[in-house]
């Protein structure tokens, strides 16, 4: 007991302190035809979240306790989501961003329509956010 003791005095005397910090940031923005740049509405966001009649969607941050210390730290933090809609090339794509800043917001997600002119090419859909489209195994190119 005068161990446990011991170590938690220490522990907070050390200046490390419980904390709460995002672990997954939140990812905020609008999903638009690729060529006639208008909203899309319902397309699933991985699998549970749909965008409005204005293509609008919000994943919402993911939070957790844990040990902070004073002078606290940069550290990246990232969420991978998947974005379909039927007659559309699906994408999956990541939000990268460091946790001071713990979220994507602004994204412009183009869809695309189904058809053999998709290529497997990185679509950058803002400064934060990269798309890869998820193409079927036999895709002929």
């Amino acid at each position: 007991m005068k161990f446990l003791s011991t170590i938690l005095i220490g522990f907070l005397l050390s200046g490390c302190i419980p904390k709460v910090k995002t672990s997954v940031p939140t990812v905020e923005g609008k999903v638009i035809h690729s060529i006639t740049k208008q909203p899309i509405a319902d397309v699933t966001i991985s699998g549970a979240i749909k965008t409005d009649k204005n293509g609008y969607f919000l994943i919402p941050k993911k939070s957790e306790l844990g040990i902070g210390t004073p002078m606290g730290g940069l550290w990246r933090i990232q969420r991978s989501f998947i974005v379909k809609k039927e007659g559309y090339t699906p994408l999956s794509c990541t939000c990268d961003v460091l946790n001071s800043s713990g979220y994507c917001n602004n994204v412009i997600i183009p869809l695309t329509s189904k058809d053999k002119s998709i290529k497997r090419a990185l679509i950058n859909v803002s400064p934060d956010v990269d798309c890869l489209p998820l193409l079927p195994k036999n895709f002929k190119r």
